[in-house]
């Protein structure tokens, strides 16, 4: 009789640490042959719910499902519909709309061109059209993310991959402005950390990116270099996406390092930066072990910010085990190793509330009656949560939050290829009748009086 082998879940816990540890060393080796330094940033995902201005709960996921919102006081909620063209950018909400950037491909006379175009959905009332806003200038970066600020026809822009450029200059932060029917680039946001007023820096690469960029040639008539925003150090860059809103800032994370920085959407500039791991700026560059240190950030119904985070002392001893440059492979390997076998042992979580309004920080017990132990490291850089309208928190490791759609009484998610009339040209309703809802007692509520623990340090 054969023997099957061992699945996923049986192989032995020595053989798994060697895999990392050889998938590791093969990005090292591919690192120092310069192949990966053309690599898009790799983003930590998470889906964004929103309590908006108007005390609607908005909940739009990363993919192409429709935005759910529930109004306030009322027992129903409104599937947005999908918009025509691909899905470019992210949703964000303010100002009484939801606001999408899509890709529209057009053909004229034998010429294939792609215009991107940022479009509005009316939070209120009930049942809408998604209305085309105005074409967006990229010449200077793409924004695959555009939130409206308190000054009248101006956008803060998120570029997420290769940022924005000006005068040789650069930033993953831009300023917009709508004129007539297109919005165009006006200027960029500084991103401060520790004595550094910006963190961003122009950078040209040889693989094009920006269609100036393909379509301009220096003196020489050859292509110029395609520029990219270069974060140094490298483990900065803001990679928690999608960017946490709250009703007066948005905010972005570095994860490695647990750096936060909070941009105001009445000015569009960084009103402030947290460090929630307290490195040194000298020792940011020793944290090459450590994936995520900062796992998740979320507002809350009492418009804080939650935030999840890994114990202190991951930190600690991802600088102990730094490989300097030059360490051979072998060398790295063994302490990758040796970082996972203690992590492994070191599985606990933390939940932390900002409160924007007095800049304080106090731990909260868990919110989700979520095991103080993880089952392992690596399902902890996986975690990710929303907070539902009545305040419940949704924690993908405790079965998929997408029943929070059932729940209002839509069986699935709709496609926007089984949308026939993506722009509702008959104005028709998108209201769906939430049925009874039922939330697993495992999920409390998370109040505003909870246990006040030692804050994280400054």
């Amino acid at each position: 009789m054969l023997m099957k082998p061992p699945g996923p879940d049986r192989l032995p816990a020595s053989f798994m640490l060697f895999l990392r540890a050889a998938i590791f060393g093969m990005c090292c080796l591919v690192t120092q042959f310069g192949a990966a330094q053309f690599a898009p940033t790799i983003l930590k995902l998470q889906d964004q719910a929103i309590f908006s201005q108007q005390g609607s709960w908005v909940y739009t996921p990363l993919g192409d499902e429709p935005a759910v919102i529930q109004l306030p006081g009322m027992d129903r909620v409104i599937v947005a519909s999908p918009l025509e063209g691909k899905r470019f950018g992210f949703r964000s909400i303010r100002n009484g709309f939801i606001w999408d950037i899509r890709k529209i491909d057009t053909h004229e006379k034998d010429k294939a061109e792609s215009r991107s175009y940022l479009y509005r959905y009316p939070e209120w009332p009930a049942g809408g059209n998604w209305e085309r806003v105005a074409e967006l200038d990229m010449l200077s970066g793409i924004p695959h993310y555009l939130v409206p600020i308190d000054r009248e026809g101006w956008f803060l822009g998120i570029g997420p991959y290769t940022g924005f450029f000006k005068e040789g200059r650069a930033s993953h932060v831009a300023l917009f402005r709508q004129q007539n029917d297109r919005i165009v680039f006006e200027d960029l946001v500084e991103m401060p950390f520790g004595e550094r007023s910006h963190i961003g820096e122009l950078e040209l690469v040889d693989f094009p990116r920006l269609r100036a960029d393909l379509e301009s040639k220096d003196s020489k008539g050859e292509l110029r270099k395609s520029r990219r925003t270069k974060v140094r150090p490298v483990c900065l860059t803001p990679d928690l996406w999608l960017p946490a809103i709250l009703p007066d800032y948005l905010v972005l994370g570095a994860s490695k390092p647990g750096v936060l920085w909070f941009f105001s959407l009445k000015s569009g500039q960084c009103q402030r930066t947290m460090d929630l791991g307290n490195v040194d700026a000298q020792e940011l560059d020793k944290l090459g072990h450590l994936d995520h240190f900062l796992l998740a950030a979320q507002p809350d119904n009492n418009h804080r910010l939650l935030v999840v985070t890994r114990r202190p002392q991951v930190i600690s001893h991802a600088r102990s085990l730094y490989s300097p440059p030059g360490t051979p492979v072998e060398i790295q390997n063994k302490n990758h190793i040796r970082f996972l076998e203690i992590m492994e042992e070191n599985t606990e979580i933390q939940w932390w509330a900002i409160n924007p309004e007095t800049w304080s920080k106090e731990r909260i017990d868990d919110p989700v009656s979520f095991p103080e132990q993880t089952v392992s490291f690596a399902q902890q850089g996986k975690l990710r949560f929303v907070v539902g309208p009545d305040g419940r928190v949704h924690v993908n490791t405790q079965g998929s939050w997408q029943d929070l759609y059932t729940q209002k009484g839509i069986s699935a998610p709709v496609k926007s290829d089984q949308v026939k009339n993506p722009t509702n040209p008959k104005g028709e309703s998108n209201e769906v009748d939430a049925k009874p809802t039922s939330v697993p007692k495992s999920i409390p509520k998370v109040e505003s009086t909870r246990e006040v623990k030692p804050s994280i340090p400054n």
